[in-house]
């Protein structure tokens, strides 16, 4: 899916899913967790704008963040990409709850962690 100058690729347990169906929401110990995610930002402002806007500073890996590192991520996450394309979504399928491992190039942005499925 394609937004404003982004692609932004979701996958669920291997299977890509709709980007606008996710809301991060931290939790230290994921609940009920049991589900891998990987969201992917290409473009270079999805970069430039998570290093002006959390405490990341430049391009690298990084593993395990702390909480304060992980909400603002999830922050930048929703400010730049989630919450224009959630407008018109009544409901998420899945919480964002953790972030295990982030890569930050110049011109994509990913995020691996554990996410839970929203009850019905």
């Amino acid at each position: 899916m394609k937004t404003q100058s982004h692609r932004v690729q979701l996958d669920i347990d291997g299977q890509e899913s709709p980007p606008e169906a996710v809301h991060p929401l931290f939790q230290r110990d994921p609940f009920p967790g049991g589900h891998d995610y990987v969201v992917r930002v290409c473009g270079e402002n999805a970069a430039a704008f998570l290093l002006k806007n959390s405490s990341i500073t430049h391009c690298g890996s990084y593993n395990n963040l702390d909480r304060n590192t992980c909400v603002e991520v999830f922050q930048c996450l929703d400010w730049l990409v989630l919450a224009p394309m959630q407008r018109e979504i009544k409901r998420h399928r899945y919480f964002l709850n953790s972030i295990h491992r982030l890569n930050v190039t110049s011109d994509e942005v990913s995020i691996e962690g554990v996410c839970s499925r929203v009850a019905e």
